[in-house]
């Protein structure tokens, strides 16, 4: 088990999420509660299956 990092990032982590999940058909629920932090839930959708046909990688 890592020790839970609190502090300033890059700040990147959430983009790339929230990028997976949208691309992916899915979503982000945030709830907040003051005092207590702040927790993302992330959603993806169930498939059967998944074919080579079914993977995408954009070059760069």
């Amino acid at each position: 088990s890592r020790p839970l990092m609190v502090g300033k990032g890059t700040g990147l982590g959430l983009g790339t999420c929230y990028g997976i999940a949208t691309k992916s058909g899915g979503h982000i629920e945030v709830e907040t509660q003051l005092g207590e932090g702040t927790s993302f839930h992330v959603y993806l959708p169930i498939v059967d299956s998944v074919t080579d046909n079914d993977i995408h990688v954009d070059p760069e």
